[in-house]
C-alpha cells in the first residue's frame, strides 16, 4: 500500500520549477500531470499497480481481463466455482508452440481446468487458455490495473518506489508549456530521466529476480 502523499510530489515539483508556492503551475494542474504520469508508468510497467484477482472462466479459449485491466502479468492457477478451493497450476505457452503442434485448440473438448495460459502485450486486454474451458470455474489471474486518480490529500495509488519517476514527469509536463528558451531542452532532459528510470528499474528487477531462469524455461513450456 502506497505511503508517500502528493502533496510531498507537489512540494518537490514546486521546488525544482522554482515555484514554491505554485504560481505558475498551480497545485491542480501538478495533480493533473501526477495522475497522467501514473497511468504512464502502469502502461510501461503494469508491475506498479498490480491486483491479484479470481475471476470466472467464459466458454471458449479466449478470456478477458477485468474493466481495470491493463496488461495480464501471471496466471497462477485454477479455482473451482465457488472461488474459494484451489485447483491445479497453470503453466505459460507461446501462442506459436500450440499453434504448431495443435492447430486446431481453440476447437479442442473443454474443460473444467486450464493447463495453459498464452498471452500477447499486442492484445493487452485479453489472453487464451488451453484447453478451451466450459465456462465453470475460474482462474486466479495478476494483472496490471489502471491507478486510481490520486487526490491532493491523498497518497499516490501505485507504488512508492515510483515517487522519483512521477515527479520527474510532473516537471517535463509543465516545462514543456513553456516557450522560453532552454526550456524545451529542459523538458525533454526530464522526460528522459523518466524513462530512464522505467527501463533502469525493469532491468534492475530481471537482474535480482530469483525466478528469472525459472520463468524463461516456463514460457518455452521447457
Amino acid at each position: 500500500m502506497a505511503t508517500v502523499t502528493t502533496a510531498s510530489i507537489i512540494e518537490r515539483a514546486g521546488i525544482l520549477l522554482d515555484d514554491m508556492t505554485h504560481i505558475g503551475w498551480t497545485e491542480g494542474e501538478l495533480l493533473k500531470w501526477l495522475n497522467d504520469g501514473q497511468r504512464e508508468i502502469v502502461h510501461f510497467k503494469p508491475e506498479a499497480n498490480s491486483k491479484t484477482s479470481i475471476v470466472a472462466k467464459v466458454a471458449g479459449t479466449k478470456q478477458t481481463l477485468p474493466a481495470d485491466g491493463v496488461a495480464l502479468i501471471d496466471i497462477s492457477r485454477n479455482f473451482a466455482a465457488d472461488g474459494t478451493t484451489p485447483g491445479r497450476a497453470v503453466r505459460p505457452v507461446k501462442r506459436a508452440q500450440l499453434d504448431k503442434n495443435l492447430p486446431d485448440w481453440h476447437n479442442a473438448a473443454a474443460t473444467l481446468d486450464a493447463l495453459h495460459y498464452t498471452y500477447d502485450r499486442q492484445n493487452p486486454k485479453a489472453f487464451y487458455i488451453y484447453p478451451p474451458s466450459n465456462a465453470v470455474g475460474k482462474l486466479e489471474i495478476i494483472y496490471g490495473a489502471s491507478p486510481a486518480d490520486a487526490t491532493l490529500v491523498s497518497t499516490i495509488s501505485i507504488d512508492d518506489t515510483w515517487q522519483t519517476a512521477l515527479l520527474n514527469y510532473i516537471v517535463f509536463r509543465c516545462l514543456s508549456k513553456e516557450a522560453e528558451a532552454g526550456m524545451a531542452a529542459a523538458a525533454t532532459g526530464y522526460y528522459n530521466a523518466f524513462i530512464a528510470l522505467v527501463g533502469g528499474k525493469s532491468s534492475a528487477e530481471m537482474n535480482t529476480d530469483p525466478n528469472a531462469d525459472m520463468k524463461a524455461s516456463r514460457a518455452t513450456g521447457a
